[in-house]
Order: structure tokens, then C-alpha cells, then sequence
């Protein structure tokens, strides 16, 4: 009798996903905290949102697939996919991104500089940064507004292009670049993460630190425009899945799950 019920119970269960409208979701491969993966598989806040906000909508099931920035970003251009998870609000630059969900979390752009160039105290962004290397990791385009290499910018600093957060880290420890932007909590995700992985293998190795808090930007899921204009149930999956995250959001749901990844604001 249990087997048979259990049985019974499977066929329900697949019955409900199959009947499912399928609802594909990109974002960043190499982002953690917050997205990145691991053993192939996806993970991190913004992961575990998804799936959480997935098992609450009955008609939907979301497929999130992990991929390099621009990559991704151009999958939602295109209409190729639905979505963009953890995407800045860019309605004034990103045309093809349009609308936004409810915001999923808060993100902090800081700079992080090494002792050698800048001592504790706080500076003022970008006065403050005459001359200085600053990096920027290549294809974080949402980071201030989108404008890091803005007039106001480049008039005092000189920026350079890094391909991944953990090199951008390793070269101010170097002293190879003066600063780098960061998220906040990405950087001190990866500063745990190197100082794991190695030990200092120099004298010369630099101690960071953040030394300005530059920008708060909210954080969302960014829809592909051609996908919302083509697909029929558009309209009712998005009303739906923002109170679901309204409701997750209220409950306490989201600010649990940033805390299992040691983030806290």
C-alpha cells in the first residue's frame, strides 16, 4: 500500500511540474556571494531566491542558467531568455532590459585599496583618487550606474580593466594596482577566499582595506523586453512573481538567506 502511494504521489508531483510553463532565467557564473557555480552547479543569494520564489509559483517553473556577464546580458537582449538575475536598475541606458522586478537585494560599490597606497580613512570618490590605478572587473558595466569610466572619473583616475574579481584582489595585495572597485560583500567573500587558499609569499604583500563607499544600487531581475512583448503569459508571471517576492521579502525569507552567506545588509 505505501508503494503504491508513494507512486501515486511521484505521478502527481510530475504531472505538476510537466504542466508548468518553463520560465529560463541568465546570470553572472562568477559573482559569489551572490551567483556563481560550483561542481556545476549554480549557487549563491541569488540562486537560492530563485529557487525559493520558484517553489511558490504553481503555474511556473524557473530555470536559472548560470553564464558570463555580457554573455548573459545578451541572451535577455535578444529574447533568448526571460531574464536577467541581479541586474541594477538600467532602464535609462539598457532599452532592451525592461521591466524590473521587485528588488531581490542592496548592493554596496566600494573602493578597496591597499595600505601601502591609502591609509584607513575614509576618501572622497573620485577627487581623492588623483592618479591612482583603479581597476574594474571586466563586464561589471551596472557598477555606478554604468558610468565608471564617466568624465567626472577619468579626470582623476586612471582605470584598468581586470578579467575576474579574484585577480583584481591579487593585484592590490601585489601592489600591482593602487585600488579596485568591489561590491562589499563580494570583496570580503573574496578576501576570506584567498586568505584560505594561500599565505603571504612576500613581505611586500599589501593589507586592504575599503577606503570610500561610493553608490547603493537595488538590485533586480531584469525582464528581456522582446520576451515580455512575445510571450502571452508575461503579464501574469511577473504580477505574480513580485508578490512572491514581496511576500519572501516581508516574512524575513531574503534577509535569512543573505545572512546564510555572511551577508548582512
Amino acid at each position: 500500500m505505501k508503494t503504491f502511494l508513494a507512486i501515486v504521489s511521484f505521478m502527481i508531483s510530475f504531472t505538476s511540474i510537466a504542466a508548468s510553463t518553463k520560465v529560463v532565467f541568465y546570470t553572472e557564473s562568477s559573482y559569489p556571494p551572490y551567483s556563481y557555480t560550483e561542481d556545476g552547479q549554480v549557487k549563491g543569494v541569488y540562486a537560492d531566491i530563485i529557487e525559493r520564489v520558484s517553489g511558490e509559483l504553481s503555474d511556473y517553473h524557473i530555470e536559472l542558467v548560470p553564464s558570463k556577464w555580457k554573455d548573459a546580458k545578451a541572451q535577455v537582449d535578444e529574447g533568448k531568455a526571460f531574464g536577467l538575475v541581479g541586474a541594477y536598475y538600467h532602464a535609462h541606458d539598457w532599452p532592451d532590459i525592461y521591466p524590473y522586478s521587485y528588488p531581490i537585494n542592496q548592493e554596496t560599490v566600494v573602493t578597496v585599496c591597499s595600505e601601502k597606497t591609502f591609509n584607513k580613512e575614509s576618501r572622497d570618490w573620485p577627487v581623492e583618487y588623483n592618479g591612482q590605478l583603479v581597476g574594474n572587473v571586466a563586464g561589471y558595466d551596472g557598477w555606478l550606474g554604468g558610468e565608471v569610466r564617466s568624465k567626472k572619473n577619468t579626470a582623476y583616475v586612471n582605470f584598468l580593466e581586470v578579467p575576474s574579481v579574484e585577480l583584481a584582489l591579487t593585484m592590490v595585495v601585489k601592489d600591482k594596482l593602487d585600488c579596485t572597485l568591489f561590491e562589499e560583500s563580494v570583496f570580503h567573500w573574496s578576501l576570506n577566499q584567498l586568505s584560505q587558499r594561500t599565505t603571504p609569499s612576500s613581505e611586500d604583500d599589501q593589507l586592504t582595506h575599503i577606503t570610500s563607499v561610493i553608490a547603493g544600487e537595488t538590485v533586480h531581475i531584469g525582464y528581456s523586453a522582446k520576451a515580455v512583448e512575445n510571450t502571452s503569459y508575461a503579464r501574469d508571471f511577473i504580477k505574480k512573481l513580485d508578490i512572491a517576492l514581496y511576500k519572501m521579502d516581508q516574512a524575513g525569507v531574503i534577509t535569512d538567506i543573505k545572512k546564510g552567506y555572511g551577508v548582512h545588509q
